[in-house]
């Protein structure tokens, strides 16, 4: 399933345009005009005499002639007169980049320059602000962790990784609702899925540093707190800058391998895809991204990936061209990745039941969490969706699903399901190929002793997964090998074949059930 069509490189140049307007003023009214004056200039001739949903900073002391100001975009150059600095974000609840105006009036006569742009200044924590948005902030509750339609799906990857990167740029843009997002995302992931906290990597803002990082609705500033699931043990590990993305992806890159997922200063979309790009080895991504323009990242990331390729999944909150936005009426969090995390999460942050299982088989794949949140989204963005290998209906966050490549009639798939406690799991298979090919399952219970082989069959339907090859076992600590084989049928090889395993326990303290795939 393809939704996205087309998608372009995020990164757009800034585009200046000028307007320039000339206050009258007589001889008498020559002094040097204040800043309170140049801010009523502004009032006037920029805004219409309406501040009302927009966020408005000056310079604290006149800029001399000539001013260049600096953005992470390159400079914007002021006019050649001393005068005063402002700048309008007019729409201070989207993320950058997005419509702001660079504003300048000159100190001697009044005259009125106006620069359209789509940056902030770098140094927009050193403004003063005259104006912004009244906000009362809502702190972001805590997750509770729901079991859905009376049982629950187990199954962890004992080698899944997640990657979460949230920026800000600095600590005035670096807005609370950043870490929110983070925040209901790591407890999803640990809470609900069972990632163990030392297979998420972290990377935010300035990293474990006690500056002052995060931004609220207030004006006030504090340092962005370390413990993002609330256990206590630091989670936040690197700084977001680009030495540690390359960090961190070489880090996975040496430790994923066909049994693996991903979750999927300025990073360019060919940068970041060439980092990614360095796990080759892996079972499957899944890569999710807020930012504006994120749609721009999706052509770079899905380039030159093959269908018999592991896939890649990818969702972004709105296409090459627009801005991502934050969630009112509090903007405690961002808009589609917060109905993105409750679907997989099954509930919204602090109670309040979510089912995005449009197929009633107990879990959430890629597929049914963007359609959750497309359509709940009601903000002024298009979110994309690209799947390399039509395999979203299969891949969720359960880790359970492999995609495996069979080469003969005669190769082996070997998988090895943990678990403690009553057990009872399926094998399921889903054949790429066609229609009437069966599959031989044969499981041998190593633990606990002795040992119990099984041996049965299931056809590897088109499209839907087959009926269970199930096994049941009662053992408090359980250890079972599966080795699934192409047995019979019509197909040609080279052939794709997809086998599931799921756990189904309606007793939640059940410690989630491990699948690893063996090499062939």
């Amino acid at each position: 399933m393809v939704k996205l069509r087309t998608a372009l490189p995020v990164f757009l140049s800034v585009t200046l345009s000028v307007f320039l307007a000339t206050t009258l003023l007589t001889a008498s009214a020559m002094a040097q005009i204040s800043k309170e004056d140049a801010y009523d200039i502004v009032i006037q001739q920029g805004l219409n005499g309406i501040v009302e949903g927009k966020t408005i900073l000056v310079m604290s002391d006149m800029v001399a002639a000539n001013t260049a100001i600096q953005t992470w975009k390159g400079p914007i150059n002021l006019p050649d007169a001393e005068g005063w600095f402002f700048f309008i974000d007019d729409h201070p609840f989207a993320n950058w980049e997005h419509p702001c105006r660079y504003v300048f009036v000159d100190a001697e006569t009044g005259a009125y320059t106006e620069i359209e742009a789509r940056v902030p200044p770098d140094n927009i924590g050193e403004m003063e602000e005259l104006a912004r948005v009244d906000v009362p902030e809502a702190s972001a509750p805590a997750e509770p962790l729901v079991f859905p339609k009376n049982g629950h799906w187990y199954a962890v990857n004992a080698k899944a990784y997640a990657v979460i990167i949230s920026g800000g740029a600095n600590a005035y843009n670096n807005w609370v609702r950043y870490w929110n997002d983070s925040s209901y995302i790591y407890k999803t992931l640990v809470n609900y899925y069972g990632l163990p906290d030392k297979n998420i990597y972290v990377l935010m803002s300035d990293g474990t540093s006690t500056g002052l990082d995060r931004h609220h609705y207030d004006g006030s500033y504090d340092s962005s707190p370390l413990d993002l699931d609330g256990d206590g043990d630091d989670d936040i590990q690197y700084s977001a800058t680009k030495a540690n993305i390359t960090t961190v992806f070489n880090a996975l890159a040496s430790k994923m391998d066909r049994d693996s997922y991903l979750w999927g200063e300025t990073i360019k979309d060919d940068e970041f895809a060439a980092e990614v790009n360095k796990i080759t080895d892996h079972a499957g991504m899944i890569i999710v991204m807020e930012q504006c323009h994120s749609g721009g990242m999706l052509d770079d990331l899905y380039a030159g990936v093959a269908v018999t390729d592991p896939p890649r999944i990818m969702a972004a909150a709105c296409a090459y061209n627009e801005s991502s936005w934050a969630m009112g009426p509090d903007y405690t969090y961002n808009e589609f990745v917060y109905y993105w995390t409750a679907a997989v999460n099954w509930a919204y942050p602090g109670g309040g039941a979510v089912d995005a299982d449009a197929d009633n088989d107990y879990m959430v794949q890629a597929d049914e969490a963007y359609d959750w949140a497309e359509s709940h989204d009601t903000a002024s963005e298009t979110p994309q969706y690209y799947d390399t290998t039509s395999f979203g209906d299969d891949l969720s966050l359960y880790f359970m699903t492999r995609r495996c490549n069979v080469q003969s009639a005669d190769q082996k798939f070997k998988f090895v399901v943990k678990g403690k406690g009553g057990i009872s799991y399926g094998a399921y298979v889903k054949d790429d190929g066609i229609e009437g090919d069966v599959w031989q399952v044969k499981a041998k219970r190593i633990r606990p002793r002795p040992k119990v082989k099984e041996t049965t069959t299931c056809d590897g339907s088109l499209d839907t997964w087959s009926p269970a090859a199930a096994f049941s076992y009662d053992a408090a600590r359980l250890k079972v090998k599966n080795i699934v084989t192409y047995q019979q049928g019509i197909d040609n090889f080279p052939a794709r074949m997809n086998v599931r395993f799921q756990h189904y326990s309606s007793t939640h303290g059940t410690k989630p059930t491990k699948v690893i795939q063996k090499a062939p």
